[in-house]
């Protein structure tokens, strides 16, 4: 299959700088989001996934310099 497909229809993992702009654009004062816990111990038990902490970090970060 070429071009656009249904495979992704959200992408906020990797879009979440842009999602935020969009939020401070339309002037939302509020964000809820839930932590995945399985992206940050995928084993349930063990070793964190920094790469799902980072993400986390970064979103996190990313929502408060932008009030």
């Amino acid at each position: 299959m070429q071009g656009p497909s249904p495979d992704i229809a959200c992408d906020g993992y990797h879009k979440y700088k842009e999602d935020i702009q969009l939020m401070v654009d339309t002037g939302l004062d509020a964000y809820r989001f839930s932590i995945s816990w399985s992206r940050l111990i995928p084993n349930g038990r063990g070793p964190v996934n920094v790469k799902g902490l980072r993400y986390y970090n970064n979103l996190i970060n990313e929502l408060i310099r932008d009030g």
